[in-house]
């Protein structure tokens, strides 16, 4: 599958969105298996980079300018549970307040949940120099091609670098809730120019979708098989681990993954408990740190006798 997601779809996760940071560690994944191909044009990179702030300070200021109180009348401030009121409302802008100083560090550092799962993705795709690709683009904009307008180039170079670099007679997923691409009679459908281009040039079909939640409902059916497929894999494989090396490889493929079932979690359990290529690690700490995060919140649904051993494991400081 050849991908290529728009910068305001990234951008969206920096603001308010149905779209989950969950989608795009399952692009990961997918990426990964070589399932998917993602197209990141230099164009892309430059326009998150610029757009970024201006995106987050849409939000940051709502933050801000939260408040709870908006006065209060004579009879409410008489009630016995008043102070109690003012204490709760202490509490909420002392908690704010350390939230955003954290927000603030986290966006000078680029150290948003955003920003790390966007990176990630990015870094896996397919790179894209745009220089060579200018030219064409300004020659679409003269003639009036979409997509972009007089005096923006970065949709028409966007366009010009899938192009090229889209495999011959290969479909396009495109995901992009700009206006530059849609069609002006169907918003939820490609421009009509667009596709006939796409058509006549690659001999395919280019399929566009307005946010990656809409993306990923149309294909979850095969994303969901091919994600369980790989978690079974990997629990088989630990499973069996014959080695301390081989249980820190499966680990940190599995805690790629962001979800498990109950039934899954206790196969994880079974494999810290009777495995010694496992049981023995429990507290190195990316094997820990693994079964902590997948246990936690599942506690009544284990199997609590595995969850007992298990836990036992994750305390001990066995040496190798």
């Amino acid at each position: 599958m050849h991908l290529f997601i728009d910068t305001n779809i990234f951008l969206r996760f920096y603001g308010y969105t149905n779209d989950r940071l969950e989608e795009l560690k399952k692009l990961n994944i997918l990426i990964d298996k070589g399932e998917i191909t993602l197209y990141v044009p230099s164009q892309l990179r430059d326009e998150i980079a610029r757009k970024r702030e201006a995106e987050i300070k849409k939000t940051y200021k709502d933050l801000v300018e939260l408040r709870l109180e908006k006065g209060f009348p004579y009879i409410f401030r008489s009630h016995d549970d008043f102070s109690a009121l003012l204490k709760a409302l202490d509490a909420f802008y002392e908690t704010k307040k350390k939230i955003l100083e954290g927000l603030e560090k986290d966006i000078r550092e680029k150290k948003l949940p955003a920003d790390l799962a966007i990176a990630e993705l990015l870094s896996k795709g397919q790179q894209i120099d745009c220089k060579k690709f200018l030219e064409p683009a300004r020659i679409r904009i003269q003639f009036g091609k979409p997509p972009g307008k007089e005096g923006k180039l970065g949709d028409a170079i966007n366009w010009e670098c899938l192009l090229a670099s889209v495999p011959h007679k290969a479909d396009l997923f495109l995901v992009s809730k700009d206006s530059d691409y849609q069609s002006p009679i169907n918003s939820t459908q490609l421009d009509g120019y667009l596709q006939d281009e796409w058509h006549t040039k690659k001999k395919s079909t280019v399929y566009f979708y307005q946010s990656l939640t809409d993306w990923a409902s149309r294909h979850q059916k095969d994303i969901l098989l091919k994600l369980e497929d790989e978690k079974s894999t990997l629990i088989d494989r630990l499973l069996q681990s014959g080695t301390f090396a081989e249980t820190h490889l499966i680990i940190e493929n599995l805690a790629k993954h962001t979800d498990f079932s109950v039934p899954q979690i206790d196969q994880l359990l079974s494999a810290a408990a009777f495995n010694s290529q496992v049981r023995s690690i429990l507290t190195d700490q990316d094997v820990k740190e693994f079964y902590q995060k997948i246990i936690s919140g599942h506690e009544a649904e284990l199997n609590q006798e595995l969850l007992e051993i298990a836990k036992r494991g994750l305390e001990e400081n066995k040496a190798l």
